[in-house]
């Protein structure tokens, strides 16, 4: 395990490189991103400053926005998964009842999986004993707050559908990728591929 920022930004640059395709083998690419996500994650640290040189990253930076890691790494998300909804749903098709069904569905586990990913990624900081545990626990609650105070009127509602697709929506929605490397997905001869 790296000791310093500096041997962790290196070790998430490396298994980048692989999952960039670095390496011809997809089951190895595929392990070597979810674990530069989960050390990411862990040490808050975004795509942007892994992209970084050493000098950029040394250069002082000045942000009035909490959480600037954690808005990034939500904006990647955001871009990537609705695109991914909107196609699923427009093949799913149906009236807007459906497609309000496919959404809800496809929402429902896409959070299911981040909270899966974000739960795995605790227990192994604290399996490891580190005092990433303690931070990243730290911060929920802190984003929790933060939170409540820039939207004090959000309330949780219960909403009925009525239309057909929530379980075509809970299928694309486990499906779908998400990645929080940023990582470009590009249409080649028949099927998706990274690049």
């Amino acid at each position: 395990m790296p000791k310093t920022h500096d041997e962790t930004l290196a070790l998430i640059r490396t298994l980048l490189a692989i999952a960039d395709g670095g390496s011809p083998h997809e089951p190895e690419r595929d392990l070597a991103r979810r674990r530069a996500e989960k050390l990411m994650l862990r040490h808050s640290v975004d795509v942007a400053a892994v992209r970084m040189t050493a000098d950029q990253a040394r250069a002082p930076i000045r942000t009035d926005t909490p959480f600037a890691a954690d808005m990034s790494m939500a904006a990647v998300l955001c871009d990537s998964l609705e695109p991914q909804l909107l196609t699923a749903m427009h093949r799913h098709g149906g009236l807007p009842s459906d497609k309000r069904a496919f959404a809800a569905g496809f929402t429902a586990m896409v959070t299911q999986r981040l909270r899966a990913f974000y739960a795995e990624v605790l227990t192994e900081a604290e399996a490891e004993g580190t005092s990433s545990a303690l931070v990243l626990a730290d911060r929920d609650h802190e984003v929790d707050a933060a939170v409540a105070v820039a939207f004090p009127r959000v309330r949780t509602t219960t909403r009925r559908l009525s239309g057909r697709g929530w379980a075509e929506g809970v299928a694309a929605g486990g499906r779908a990728d998400i990645a929080v490397t940023g990582r470009k997905v590009t249409r080649g001869p028949g099927r998706a591929r990274t690049t």
